[in-house]
């Protein structure tokens, strides 16, 4: 999970700039991400119970998963303490 996490905020931090599209660009793109994943651990013969979902998160924290409900919950640069943005 934790290559799974790294992909993700790479696909995050490669988003656009803040202000210039929606929050739902970055689920879009890191939806193929985890597309990837799953078909690569599918080519190993690994055959995992579920595919996680893709969720944005509405306030300030940190990319996270959420077990109980199988969701990657992805944080928009626009939602981060001017702090952490850097």
């Amino acid at each position: 999970m934790q290559f799974l996490n790294a992909m993700l905020l790479a696909a995050v931090a490669t988003a656009s700039p803040p202000g210039q599209s929606p929050a739902n660009d970055i689920a879009e793109q890191a939806q193929p991400v985890v597309d990837a994943f799953y078909s690569a651990l599918s080519s190993c013969g690994r055959h995992p119970q579920f595919k996680p979902v893709i969720s944005l998160a509405d306030r300030n924290g940190a990319t996270s998963y959420d077990p109980a409900t199988r969701t990657i919950i992805l944080v928009p640069y626009s939602t981060l303490d001017p702090a952490r943005r850097a």
